[in-house]
């Protein structure tokens, strides 16, 4: 599945990983502190929802790696969908009010994900990131570097 800004997404059981097309991604062993300039989410709740996160944006050369952690509450009640699992987006939001849907992903309850994703955005073109539910699009979890 390919996103109009040029990221492709790789679906797996418990998230989705996201790169860009032609550019090499963070490997997954890389720390985020090790990178000079990395800045920490700590995402907010802005509704009622069974998920939380913190995660970091890293400065690449040509934009922003992003990387977040997020856990589930166990409760099945709190997944609106059958089987009890809920579908998430992250949706990174410039200075200039532009959105951009960079990753998708679902989880159960009881699970923690680790997806990863990029921009071609610097960091400080970032206005905020939001964790936002799929089939609404309404914002869980908000971060402002």
């Amino acid at each position: 599945m390919a996103a109009a800004a040029g990221i492709a997404l790789a679906a797996g059981t418990a998230g989705v990983t996201a790169a860009v097309v032609g550019a090499a991604p963070p490997s997954a062993g890389q720390s985020a502190t090790a990178s000079p300039g990395t800045v920490a989410l700590a995402f907010s709740a802005q509704a009622p929802g069974p998920i939380t996160a913190v995660g970091s944006l890293v400065p690449l050369p040509w934009g922003t790696g992003i990387s977040w952690e997020c856990s589930y509450a166990p409760g099945a009640a709190d997944y609106e969908q059958p089987g009890g699992s809920a579908y998430y987006v992250l949706v990174v939001v410039a200075r200039d009010g532009a959105e951009s849907t960079v990753a998708s992903w679902s989880a159960s309850p009881g699970s923690t994900v680790s997806p990863t994703a990029t921009t071609s955005l610097p960091v400080s073109a970032i206005a905020h990131v939001d964790i936002r539910r799929s089939a609404d699009s309404s914002t869980l979890l908000r971060a402002t570097p």
